[in-house]
């Protein structure tokens, strides 16, 4: 009775995950890798300007900018971070699953900014996760979990992509605001 029950648990859970929509992260062209970026134009802000608009929102975006600047060149006008977000798969309840790091590369110039998010990587780190028994699929480029009998299934495997890319594209939008925004008149005190 229980293998019955056990083959009836994994049909629904295979059938499930045959349904599960694939989430399309971009890649680029040439290097074959994930990445987020673009350039964008500010017209008539210096670069150092944008330098210090960069690092003004590393340090309020991140926990501990110290621990996630990995490169901070004014000269250069680079900023290199490396961090992490935590994601949860969705069996029966929402359950810590690890982390998805990636890297966050911010080059400015006078009148322009460009960032690049890559290196997106899903590993368990055990102090987000202390008690996940989900074999870590890596790299996000993977279009299936792997890990066997351990396995997250297509739908928590997705769901970490999707999950990963929403969090990616509301920083990236939280820069650019930041990025563009108007200076503001000095207070007088």
């Amino acid at each position: 009775m229980k293998k019955v029950l056990l083959l009836v648990v994994m049909a629904v859970f295979s059938v499930s995950n045959l349904f599960s929509q694939n989430v399309v992260l971009p890649v680029d062209s040439v290097t074959g890798e994930i990445s987020f970026k673009d350039i964008i134009k500010v017209d008539s802000v210096s670069s150092s300007e944008l330098y210090i608009r960069a690092r003004q929102w590393v340090a309020t975006t991140f926990v501990s900018a110290k621990d996630v600047i990995q490169m901070d060149d004014k000269q250069s006008g680079t900023i290199i971070v490396k961090a992490m977000t935590d994601v949860r798969t969705t069996f029966m309840v929402k359950s810590p699953c690890g982390v998805v790091t990636y890297t966050l590369t911010i080059n400015v110039k006078d009148g322009k900014y460009k960032y690049l998010f890559s290196n997106l990587w899903h590993s368990t780190d055990y102090n987000v996760a202390p008690r996940s028994t989900i074999i870590t699929p890596g790299d996000l480029k993977k279009e299936k979990p792997g890990g066997g009998m351990m396995s997250m299934g297509m739908k928590n495997w997705n769901g970490i992509k999707q999950q990963a890319k929403d969090s990616i594209e509301l920083l990236i939008v939280s820069l650019k605001q930041s990025m563009n925004k108007q200076p503001t008149k000095t207070d007088n005190w």
